[in-house]
């Protein structure tokens, strides 16, 4: 019983894996997208003022003193529509410039690491957003270790429940065989049990 019991266990935790994975890409891609139509909106006003001053130097955000162990893992670039950088994070890698889609979901390898990319194209802009592979396969990689540690630490109480209950069951029959263990080939008399299982 056990033995199949941690096989259909296995089997729902290969699925749970698949599904989580399949959640935490869908999770993060609607992130980067609204991120990159967020920061869109919050730049735009900005860009145009200071257009002139950017055709002449690139903007890049100083790395905060303190920041956030995911941080450097995301990205976000701001390109005017001939491919000049205005604004990036300096985490960010330089990302190619995107084809004629106006909005569009890639994977690009930068500096050693894969990168998921959201880029939207408008108003003569092109915004880009994206984070490190790694960021999802750690939160998958929790998610399955918490999931599993649940299962094991389960299995060893799953395992005496089951030893006490069949052991239970099987009382009475144990009962049975002794005493026609116990009985000579000429006692031939009835066994009279009512609790053994059918």
């Amino acid at each position: 019983m056990l033995s199949v019991i941690c096989s259909v266990w296995g089997i729902v935790t290969w699925r749970v894996y698949i599904d989580t994975q399949h959640e935490v890409e869908e999770l993060f891609d609607a992130n980067l997208a609204q991120s990159a139509r967020v920061l869109f909106g919050l730049l735009k006003h900005e860009i145009e003022e200071e257009k002139a001053k950017c055709k002449e130097e690139k903007v890049t955000l100083e790395e905060p003193l303190f920041s956030h162990r995911y941080e450097h893992k995301l990205a976000f670039l701001v390109r005017a529509s001939d491919g000049h950088i205005l604004i990036r994070s300096a985490s960010t890698p330089l990302f190619p410039q995107p084809s004629h889609n106006l909005v569009s979901l890639s994977d690009y390898w930068a500096e050693g690491y894969l990168w998921r990319v959201f880029t939207l194209q408008a108003d003569q802009y092109i915004v880009q957003t994206g984070e490190r592979y790694d960021i999802r396969d750690e939160l998958i990689s929790e998610i399955m270790s918490s999931t599993l540690s649940i299962l094991l630490m389960a299995l060893p109480l799953l395992a005496l429940l089951i030893w006490i209950s069949v052991g239970r069951s099987f009382k009475p029959l144990q009962q049975v065989a002794t005493e026609i263990a116990a009985r000579t080939p000429e006692q031939l008399q009835q066994l009279y049990s009512n609790k053994i299982p059918l």
